[in-house]
């Protein structure tokens, strides 16, 4: 049972997967975060644009 217990606690199998899956989460992450501060950015360009093409 020992050895066992010891080869499951030393099976490294997994563990490049998981550092993959947690680099694409942090990158999602900072994505979405870009993103949500660039279309805010581009929607105040916008109306910006189109109060001064309709003049208001």
């Amino acid at each position: 049972m020992r050895a066992t217990l010891d080869a499951f606690w030393n099976d490294e199998d997994g563990v490049t997967t998981m550092e993959y899956a947690l680099l694409l989460v942090l990158i999602c992450i900072g994505s979405l975060a870009a993103f949500s501060n660039l279309g805010s950015g581009v929607n105040d360009i916008w109306e910006k644009s189109v109060k001064a093409v309709l003049g208001k």
